[in-house]
């Protein structure tokens, strides 16, 4: 299920009211009675805001509960309910989530208690509005905070389960960023923190992204010539090179590795030029 495009959804309060008609009610009865009145108050809100988050995460055009930072509602409900890469469990999600917030965003006690009331109703929701959670923090006044969070869980999930992040995955991952209103750098700021060796696949084939299909083979037959293990072999051998059984293993090696850097690099670019340059 969607929400309509234009449809004007605002951020709703908490509600305190509760608390209020609490202490006037208990006003007759001194102290104890305010004490008494606040508390069941207290009750009373905490039911009407939990309320609320509930019907944010599951019903079709309800507003957005209280949020410690602008967004933060859509990015909870996007990453526990998304259908990320490497996802886990849900519990890992929410505990990966409610870690990274606390570390980037400088939550105080409240806000961190306002943030697993959040995830427990996103968690717990039985339709994931995905569509509308996207929209909402694409356009989400002064989000930005929530969405740079958002990308960094993106990329910590993977990182969790690899040392490495493939291609394909990266591509998954930016769409998914893409469509919640990030733009590439942000998402590439993300990649950089969870995987600083990552090389983009046009940065590895030197071209600038965006080249069609026929400069992506050119760049490519270059290269491979150039940096095919058997040719290194045999520029060693030319240049005479003198070098031990483990070093010529080692090297070796690393030029294995490289080539198959740069091949899988390739076979990326060529399933996707023309249909999907990265711009």
């Amino acid at each position: 299920m969607s929400r309509p495009e234009e449809e004007n959804r605002d951020v709703k309060g908490p509600s305190y009211f509760g608390r209020a008609a609490g202490l006037a009610a208990g006003l007759a009865g001194g102290w104890y009675g305010m004490a008494a009145g606040f508390l069941i108050g207290y009750m009373v809100d905490e039911a009407r805001n939990g309320g609320q988050r509930r019907r944010y995460f599951s019903e079709v055009g309800a507003p957005r509960p209280q949020e410690s930072r602008p967004g933060l509602a859509p990015a909870a409900g996007l990453a526990l309910r998304g259908a990320w890469p490497h996802a886990g469990s849900p519990a890992n999600r929410r505990a990966l989530f409610a870690a990274l917030a606390r570390k980037r965003l400088r939550l105080e006690r409240k806000e961190e208690k306002d943030l697993e009331r959040l995830l427990e109703a996103a968690a717990e929701a039985e339709e994931a509005l995905l569509p509308a959670f996207a929209r909402d923090l694409s356009g989400a006044a002064g989000g930005e905070a929530a969405r740079r969070l958002l990308a960094d869980f993106a990329y910590a999930l993977s990182r969790r389960k690899a040392d490495a992040l493939s291609h394909e995955t990266d591509e998954l991952i930016r769409q998914g960023l893409a469509d919640a209103g990030l733009g590439l750098e942000a998402a590439r700021a993300a990649r950089a923190a969870a995987f600083p060796d990552y090389r983009d696949p046009w940065e590895i084939l030197g071209l600038e992204p965006g080249t069609g299909a026929e400069g992506l083979k050119r760049a490519y037959r270059r290269l491979s010539r150039r940096r095919h293990p058997d040719a290194l072999a045999a520029q060693a051998l030319e240049a005479g090179a003198e070098v031990g059984a483990a070093g010529g293993e080692e090297a070796a090696a690393r030029a294995a590795l490289d080539f198959a850097e740069l091949k899988d690099a390739y076979d990326f670019l060529k399933r996707r030029i023309p249909l999907h340059p990265e711009k």
